[in-house]
């Protein structure tokens, strides 16, 4: 894991989102990036545009960032950080941070959509999924990363994933002492699929267990049997997708970041 992104609006949740990315990022003493975006409209008031006012609204800004990085440090962070003040819209902005440095994982802090305040950043969330190509881990405000646990994938035996998100279930598998799951929803009438040769090709020996069971909806589905395992971590893998798919289709990766409690690794279709 060379390179983390960790999105910040400094508040509770994103500190959660800290302290995993933290965790994570030590395993390999990973280069750290704290980002923060401005709304291009932030700081200014009564519809009176002001460019004094402007720099000096975004010059907290960046002080904010600089004490987060040395509140970093103090934690004992072993890799490089830097940070990253941007002014534009935050979704976009995230997924451009996240190609500008090529990282290998994004993490955030999600709020599902309980609340005005969730209705927001659940759609941040959203909006960075649905454009993201880089490995995404979304954290919900009131968990922390255990020392071990289980991961369950999603999979439909057909979605290939990518270089990227294979490397970050290595990661999660030998640094972070995570079980591998395997999870397959049954829907009547799919086509066979061979099973043994897709996990082999996409997964090798990751994979510490297959479960398949009967369902219609996968997102409820996912959630009892989340509640079987302990520590668990839910993981999907996202098809890319036209803007005028993404308007029309349903996405079960979206849909799960609208619960308010799940930690979710979003990975990406080859």
């Amino acid at each position: 894991m060379k390179k983390i992104l960790l999105p910040t609006d400094f508040s509770e949740t994103a500190g959660k989102a800290l302290n995993v990315a933290v965790k994570i990022g030590n395993k390999d003493a990973s280069e750290l990036i704290l980002m923060h975006t401005s709304l291009p409209t932030e700081g200014v008031n009564n519809n009176v545009y002001a460019a004094i006012y402007i720099h000096e609204y975004l010059e907290i800004k960046r002080k904010n960032l600089n004490q987060l990085l040395e509140k970093v440090k103090e934690m004992g962070y072993t890799g490089e950080i830097k940070t990253d003040n941007k002014v534009d819209f935050t979704a976009p902005a995230i997924v451009h941070a996240a190609e500008e440095f090529d990282v290998d994982l994004v993490v955030m802090g999600s709020t599902g959509a309980s609340g005005v305040t969730g209705m927001f950043l659940g759609s941040t969330a959203g909006g960075v999924l649905s454009k993201i190509e880089n490995p995404l881990f979304l954290i919900p405000r009131d968990f922390e990363l255990p020392d071990s646990g289980n991961l369950l994938i999603g999979t439909d035996y057909k979605t290939e994933i990518d270089a990227r998100s294979f490397e970050a279930l290595k990661f999660f598998k030998d640094k972070l002492n995570f079980k591998l799951h395997l999870i397959h929803i049954e829907q009547e009438g799919e086509e066979a699929a061979d099973k043994v040769a897709f996990i082999a090709k996409n997964f090798g020996q990751l994979i510490d267990s297959s479960v398949h069971v009967p369902g219609t909806k996968v997102e409820d589905a996912l959630m009892k049997i989340k509640e079987k395992y302990n520590n668990a971590i839910l993981c999907t893998i996202s098809k890319k997708k036209s803007w005028f798919e993404n308007l029309f289709s349903h996405s079960v990766s979206k849909s799960l970041t609208q619960y308010s409690d799940i930690p979710l690794l979003c990975l990406h279709a080859d």
